[in-house]
């Protein structure tokens, strides 16, 4: 699983974050429908549905681990994936019943067309046979049977062995799923939070244009400053202006698409609880983090890709060895006088003295042949499996491959972006003492407002830099706990508990 970094707690969820989760349904389901234009002073106005104004709900504060919480927890293909688990874990758990011989009871009522009292001989040595009575002559026939059967053989095993791996490999694929949702939510987490911190800057150089504007304003109603200037003051107002509705509208919209992975109620009111400043992380050696390489996802699922081949192979290799079938029949006949069978819908059927048993037990050994012939059929599947198995086995061996490859792209992209978290930080105090300086010397009439305006907009592109890096770094750590499938926490300490 992946846990939070930067200003983040690292470890576990935590019990404020399971509360914040909660707190999260309680207020859905209270708030009446209401929908958040902004959440700026200046337009944080809520509308009901039907056009009237409202009173804003305070929103409620939101931790990367708490929506990690509620991604979790209502997330649709998260829920299918482990009702479907659980069908696997019934049938991992039940899989002995192959032990239980198939039972089936019947009872078969006949009537034949010829009338059993034709065949009876007229006379014996000893004299004249008397004839039944056509009452005691059933010409309906009840033959009851219960048969068992049981089919040993060493595809019984291998069908054991394929429920227990389907069974792990559902398991894993639960693990992963849960996995990248949670990567999902923590990058989408950490992307809302620079786009507000976007905004956040669009507003402050809004406000900066505006005061501008006023003293322009001033100086030209005192006559110091043409018209022309106080122009350009003002466009530039409304030019920052048009930044900030962009921005807030661009934040605005990320915030609803991440209530819909929330599975929350897009009418819910949230504030996001964090901040893109992150502290360098030491991690181990390259090399000691390629020791975690088998842990990857793609590399589990492929693993047990070619544990389900292992298995298909050695079934259709079983297909060679001796099947053992072990059968049981109980076949009771209902007789009466003379052998003959006896009326069904009389009182003598309750009689266990006009029955007569009937039945059996069978073993049975069938040794196939046609696995032998290599170009037999039987014979092609298990040529077949064992390429299957070769190939997968080679597909492993590739995935190591990549993920390695991955995994070094990852740990380089780090390195760098730590230089250049370092780099855009000494960047942004210089552009900012640039600015500083640029405004006093044009309010002493010793710049030009361009020239103010330059160095905004170098301090802006700087700012949106570290931002930008500050972001990176944070998912590039995330990648890298997704790859490896181990906490950040763990990974820093994996020296010493190699040590130890």
């Amino acid at each position: 699983m992946i846990h939070v970094y930067a200003s983040q707690r690292r470890g576990p969820v935590s019990a404020g974050a399971l509360v914040t989760a909660l707190g999260l349904f309680a207020l859905g389901a209270l708030v009446a429908p209401q929908v958040v234009v902004a959440q700026s002073e200046d337009s944080a106005v809520l509308q009901s549905e039907g056009g009237s104004a409202t009173e804003a709900e305070s929103p409620l504060p939101l931790s990367v681990e708490a929506a990690v919480v509620l991604a979790l927890d209502n997330n649709l293909d998260i829920r299918s994936e482990e009702l479907d688990l659980i069908k696997r874990y019934r049938a991992d758990n039940r899989a002995w019943n192959v032990f239980i011989p198939e039972l089936s009871a019947s009872a078969t009522l006949s009537r034949p067309h010829e009338n059993p009292r034709d065949n009876l001989p007229l006379t014996s040595p000893l004299g004249p046979v008397e004839s039944p009575d056509e009452d005691d002559v059933g010409r309906w026939v009840l033959r009851p049977q219960l048969e068992a059967e049981l089919i040993l053989n060493l595809r019984v095993f291998q069908g054991i062995r394929a429920v227990q791996l389907d069974y792990e490999t559902g398991r894993i694929s639960l693990e992963i799923a849960q996995a990248q949702l949670e990567l999902e939510v923590r990058k989408a987490f950490y992307d809302i939070l620079l786009q507000w911190e976007q905004y956040q800057l669009a507003e402050q150089r809004l406000d900066s244009a505006v005061r501008r504007y006023e003293d322009a304003q001033i100086n030209f109603d005192n006559g110091l400053i043409d018209e022309l200037s106080l122009l350009q003051t003002q466009v530039a107002v409304e030019a920052a202006r048009a930044r900030v509705l962009g921005a807030e509208a661009e934040y605005d919209n990320s915030l609803l698409g991440f209530k819909q992975v929330l599975g929350i109620s897009r009418t819910t009111q949230i504030e996001l609880a964090g901040s893109l400043a992150s502290e360098t992380v030491e991690l181990p050696e390259t090399e000691t983090l390629m020791q975690l390489v088998g842990r990857n996802p793609t590399i589990r699922l492929q693993r047990q890709a070619v544990a389900g081949n292992e298995i298909a192979f050695a079934d259709s290799r079983a297909q060679r060895y001796p099947t053992l079938r072990l059968g049981y029949t109980e076949g009771p006949t209902f007789n009466t006088a003379g052998n003959l069978p006896g009326n069904p819908f009389s009182s003598d059927v309750t009689d266990t003295g006009n029955w007569d048993r009937g039945g059996q037990f069978s073993v049975t050994m069938i040794v196939p042949l046609s696995g032998f012939i290599p170009v037999s059929q039987p014979g092609t599947a298990i040529q077949n499996a064992r390429t299957d198995l070769e190939k997968s086995r080679l597909g492993l061996s590739d995935a190591y491959r990549q993920v390695e490859t991955q995994l070094a792209g990852l740990l380089r992209g780090i390195e760098t972006t730590e230089r250049t978290i370092e780099v855009q930080e000494l960047n942004v105090r210089l552009a900012g003492r640039a600015l500083e300086l640029a405004q006093e010397s044009y309010d002493a009439g010793l710049r030009t407002l361009n020239e103010v305006r330059d160095a905004e907009i170098d301090l802006d592109e700087a700012q949106i830099d570290l931002l930008e890096q500050r972001k990176r770094y944070i998912e590039l750590l995330l990648d890298l706990e997704f790859q490896l499938g181990t906490e950040l926490h763990d990974l820093t300490r994996l020296e010493s508990v190699e040590q130890e």
